[in-house]
């Protein structure tokens, strides 16, 4: 990592994508956390600058949903840091029913996938001039078959399959950035951080929500936790030079087989291209 080169992560406004971005600012390293605008954003941000009195931790507004925001917010960080240490793609969101994004897209896939796609693509030339760098994608042991067919999903939308299918994306996509950025000194890995206690269900029916609160006392483990093992897959030494690996909590670990389908995996980025506008439709 270039020194004084910032660490970009989405999704620091709660959960583990918070407690990451703490112990980064806390360890003294300059920071761009990638938040929805709002009261929560500003405070998350204020609360981070005062207790680790790291004054490299910048605020940049986008809802990820929009990719009108997302390049927005690309193009601001490009301006300010030629050079990017990491980005952690964090931000995910699980949805109760069906809806679209502004750009008509199925909006679980549109947050949990085509987000950090278009993000990460729009700043790899600043992560090259980085380099050693890496990228840092949250996905989950939690993976279901990509119906490439159908992503509108007009057919049958199950919140827990259509997450499920963006975990696998983000694999997907881990990999094949991997395969693409081999030489370069830039690493791509996923990474699993366990079962945790986070916001990510707030979109989910009352029902699941209820569940989850039960399960939480029993068998789910703290968001800190999670952002701990986030922290250590972006900056530990012995991930240095390591890519196109998964791993859940801490470990090496085996995504299911899908995962490592290399025709899927290029036929869903030449998807995810058109459907950013990264290459005409």
């Amino acid at each position: 990592m270039v020194e004084s080169s910032p660490i970009v992560i989405t999704g620091a406004s709660s959960g583990i994508g918070k407690a990451a971005a703490h112990r980064l600012a806390q360890a003294g390293l300059p920071l761009v956390l990638v938040c929805r605008e709002g009261p929560k954003a500003r405070a998350v941000h204020a609360e981070i600058v005062r207790v680790s009195g790291n004054r490299a931790v910048e605020l940049e507004p986008a809802d990820l949903s929009s990719q009108a925001e997302i390049r927005a917010a690309a193009s601001s960080i490009r301006d300010k840091h030629p050079a990017i240490g990491a980005l952690i793609n964090n931000a995910g969101a699980c949805f109760s029913s069906r809806r679209l994004s502004v750009d008509g897209v199925e909006m679980t896939f549109a947050v949990n996938h085509l987000a950090p796609f278009l993000l990460t693509n729009l700043l790899l030339e600043n992560l090259k001039a980085g380099a050693p760098s890496r990228i840092v994608t949250v996905s989950s042991d939690l993976q279901r078959p990509l119906h490439l067919d159908d992503l509108e999903r007009r057919k049958a939308y199950k919140p827990l399959d259509v997450y499920g299918e963006t975990k696998l994306a983000n694999l997907l996509f881990s990999f094949e950035l991997a395969r693409r950025l081999a030489g370069t000194r830039v690493t791509a890995n996923a990474l699993a951080p366990g079962f945790l206690r986070t916001a990510l269900m707030r979109e989910a029916s009352p029902l699941n929500r209820a569940m989850m609160s039960v399960l939480g006392l029993v068998m789910m483990e703290s968001a800190d936790r999670g952002g701990t093992r986030l922290v250590h897959a972006t900056l530990a030494p012995a991930l240095a030079g390591v890519s196109g690996e998964f791993y859940i909590k801490d470990q090496p670990a085996r995504a299911t087989p899908p995962a490592y389908d290399t025709a899927l995996a290029a036929q869903l980025w030449a998807m995810s291209e058109r459907l950013t506008g990264l290459v005409p439709a």
